[in-house]
């Protein structure tokens, strides 16, 4: 099981007889919700993508079927073994299928866990077994990840799985900051482009060399650009929406960062009170001009927003 396709040949190369089953979900982006059973989580990831153009929804729901289904029989008949990097969008795919794993499979069963992590700029890879504690562990980060209160994130830090506090933690800052109602994600995109990054591409390097550990893709980082280009009182002017396919339209536009945009960089002013948010993460919808969840860089906390 890996996290996605990249690395599918080399293992192939190397275990041509063994099968591969690539985890293709972005679950940081989108609603994630506690409180429903896999088959409405797939429907609810399903319909999501197709919205973000990522394909037909019925056909992604047979997708997510045959995956969740091909994990299950697999695990079942063999010992599987997880290749997955220590960013958020690899630790998310991990938690869900360590999930479903201790939900279908014997506690005394065990798992190996190909642990890929970043020191130094150097990719370091481990093995580590993963056993019952582990994925009780991952069932409880799971959950929190889920759950509505994003506080619950920052309060997990499983030693069991030691990426995933970092990951979650992450994950917050995805919230409206305190200090301009912008994500770092926005944030970063916006200051690249004031930068003078004012293409797309440029401003994907850009948000790339700015993360510790990389985990979006163009196609997300795009999105978060856009979402600075559209509401009442724009942070960017953005011509063109992107696309899930990289065209020469969109790689060409030139971006500029508005007076609004400015006054928001500098904390003059509040990006989700001034345009609002809809925006689901994990768990979470965010929606209105006044998101009911905050993070605090000072005090590097999920806050509940402060209601007039």
């Amino acid at each position: 099981m890996t996290n996605g396709d990249a690395i599918v040949p080399e293992i192939e190369a190397v275990a041509p007889d063994d099968p591969v089953l690539p985890w293709r979900d972005i679950l940081h982006e989108g609603p994630v919700p506690g409180g429903i059973d896999d088959s409405l989580l797939r429907s609810e990831r399903a319909a999501f993508l197709a919205r973000a153009g990522w394909g037909d929804g019925v056909t992604l729901l047979e997708l997510f079927e045959r995956r969740d289904a091909k994990l299950v029989r697999g695990a079942q008949e063999r010992e599987p073994w997880l290749w997955f990097e220590d960013d958020v969008y690899d630790q998310l795919q991990l938690l869900q299928i360590l999930d479903m794993l201790g939900r279908h499979l014997a506690p005394e069963s065990t798992q190996k866990l190909i642990d890929v992590s970043r020191d130094a700029e150097r990719e370091v890879i481990g093995e580590r077994t993963i056993d019952d504690a582990a994925r009780r562990a991952a069932r409880a980060a799971w959950a929190a990840f889920r759950s509505s209160d994003p506080r619950k994130w920052v309060s997990v830090d499983p030693p069991e799985l030691p990426h995933v506090g970092p990951a979650l933690k992450r994950l917050a800052q995805e919230l409206p900051w305190t200090r301009d109602g912008l994500s770092r994600t926005e944030r970063t995109a916006l200051a690249a482009v004031a930068d003078g990054a004012d293409d797309p591409i440029e401003m994907f390097r850009a948000l790339q060399a700015a993360e510790e550990r990389p985990f979006m893709g163009d196609y997300w980082a795009w999105m978060a650009l856009h979402r600075l280009g559209t509401g009442a009182q724009p942070l960017v002017v953005a011509p063109i929406a992107p696309t899930p396919e990289l065209t020469t339209e969109f790689a060409s536009q030139n971006y500029s960062v508005t007076e609004v945009g400015r006054d928001v960089l500098a904390a003059r002013a509040d990006h989700a009170e001034l345009n609002g948010i809809d925006r689901w993460i994990g768990g979470v919808h965010l929606t209105g001009h006044r998101p009911a969840w905050r993070w605090d860089p000072v005090a590097g906390e999920v806050l509940a927003a402060t209601r007039p």
